[in-house]
């Protein structure tokens, strides 16, 4: 799961990089485009770090150590 999670955060990355190279200096519809990919670019994102800690946590209930 942990490489799976990271293979969803490279998409979401560009996706955020290129929203804010459209964001930033630009005004009006353009910048509207840059928030749209950002926006785009929060979906990949959350399921790459929810998949990262689930792997995390599987990882920890596998060792048979205690969680608090």
């Amino acid at each position: 799961m942990l490489s799976n999670g990271w293979r969803w955060l490279i998409p979401a990355a560009v996706l955020a990089i290129i929203g804010l190279i459209l964001v930033i200096p630009l005004k009006g519809t353009a910048a509207g485009i840059g928030v749209v990919l950002l926006v785009f670019a929060a979906i990949p994102a959350v399921v790459g770090i929810t998949l990262i800690g689930s792997s995390i946590v599987s990882r920890r209930s596998r060792a048979g150590k205690p969680f608090a």
